[in-house]
């Protein structure tokens, strides 16, 4: 099968955009690490997350006590394409105290990159 046709109707024909779903990846880390740290994701959060993630990650904000002043976290991001719907990603992040990892799978539909699977360690 040709690498750059369409798999189904709501896929773009073309190459997928790496740049752009790393970015994607980033934002929605730094989102995940933001409700570790006690704040919670604003609505214009949720069309890159399933509604089952956002709720998650709105829970797990309002279970930590708010830590004074927000990180600002530093690092590398892994992308493995899995097909040209699914990549799964991994962000490095630091602070300079503390390093964590967000994994991530990352599904597209109709034109944007979603994670519908998240896991912060």
């Amino acid at each position: 099968m040709d690498d750059h046709a369409a798999v189904s109707e709501e896929i773009v024909p073309g190459p997928v955009r790496l740049a752009e779903v790393e970015s994607r990846a980033r934002f929605i880390a730094a989102t995940a690490l933001g409700a570790v740290n006690g704040y919670p994701p604003s609505a214009r959060f949720t069309p890159y997350l399933t509604p089952k993630l956002f709720k998650h990650l709105v829970s797990r904000a309002k279970s930590h006590r708010l830590r004074a002043g927000r990180p600002n976290y530093r690092g590398r991001t892994y992308l493995c394409r899995i097909n040209r719907q699914v990549i799964e990603a991994t962000v490095i992040a630091s602070d300079g105290a503390t390093t964590r990892a967000v994994a991530m799978r990352l599904e597209q539909s109709n034109g944007v990159w979603r994670a519908s699977e998240l896991l912060v360690i």
